[in-house]
């Protein structure tokens, strides 16, 4: 037992070292990881951290995007300071994971809030880089996204433009497998068609969750499209923000929103919902910590005159 205890810490020392020499090099001790999910033993219906001993850096995780075939993650992560938010990438090669490496777009200003889409083609995140395209552009969130090249590599980013921007903040960005574009500004959550990478002028979520006396951010579609996952400081929850679900109703709308429970949500912060490829999981953050639960906690949850 002494033996194993050292071991584990011993591992979570040298993963922690990884991130710290980010800029100067590697740590070449690092064990490997194989498998899906990075090897790790998949959660039941009570949430669990995911790999804590690989992410014991000190740093904080925000969202965790798998893609399509499950061989690349992508995750945001910050030291102490808000401003040094960078995307990273991990890819799984020979049945490997390899060190994780910042996306070369992502090493200046705050890129955060991450969203793969459903092809893996394009990145969509949050940033308050500065638009070279408008003369004295203000360093302010918005909207951007980076597309693959013919050889796989990441371009440089765009911003979404101002059928999406505006002067205000607009955040959380999410491409749903049904081609709709999701994200949130102050006033709530709004989908957009995306037609031809053209964004839609976008309208809002009506489910009762747009209001001003409480916030609704992180708009996740499932990858069946039959329910939206959110996080709100409404009354009634477990702490500051929680997790919520609305279901797809027979008329096309969206119902009442359902707490995830006790099982997801606690009296801390609970935000950033995303889901596994095979809809199996879903991945979310709790205080800097990332954290996954199966999808069948959920699936309980929807009413029976929904069915």
């Amino acid at each position: 037992m002494k033996k194993t205890k050292l071991s584990i810490l011993l591992f979570a020392i040298m993963l922690g070292s990884t991130f710290a020499q980010e800029n100067t090099g590697i740590n070449t001790n690092l064990p490997l990881l194989k498998g899906k999910y990075l090897g790790q033993e998949p959660p039941g219906m009570k949430s669990e951290e995911f790999a804590p001993y690989f992410f014991a850096t000190g740093l904080k995780q925000n969202k965790f995007y798998f893609s399509k075939d499950g061989h690349e993650l992508y995750f945001t992560q910050r030291g102490d300071k808000f401003s040094s938010t960078k995307i990273y990438c991990m890819k799984e090669i020979d049945s490997v994971w390899n060190i994780p490496e910042v996306l070369f777009f992502s090493k200046e200003y705050i890129n955060n809030e991450i969203s793969l889409s459903p092809d893996n083609q394009m990145l969509f995140f949050t940033s308050n880089r500065p638009d070279t395209n408008i003369l004295n552009s203000k360093m302010q969130p918005d909207i951007w996204y980076v597309e693959k090249d013919e050889n796989g590599n990441w371009g440089n980013p765009i911003n979404a433009g101002s059928v999406i921007n505006t002067p205000n903040v607009e955040a959380q960005p999410f491409l749903g497998v049904n081609g709709n574009f999701y994200f949130t500004n102050m006033t709530g959550i709004f989908e957009s068609k995306f037609i031809d990478e053209k964004f839609q002028p976008p309208v809002p979520i009506e489910i009762g969750l747009n209001t001003d006396t409480y916030k609704n951010s992180g708009p996740c579609l499932s990858n069946g499209t039959n329910y939206l996952i959110f996080h709100s400081n409404r009354e009634g929850g477990f702490g500051n923000w929680d997790l919520y679900v609305s279901f797809k109703t027979q008329s096309g709308n969206w119902s009442d929103p359902i707490n995830l429970g006790s099982t997801i949500n606690t009296a801390d912060t609970e935000s950033n919902a995303t889901m596994s490829p095979d809809g199996k999981y879903m991945f979310f953050s709790r205080n800097g910590k990332i954290y996954w639960v199966s999808t069948e906690t959920i699936d309980k949850l929807k009413p029976e005159d929904l069915n």
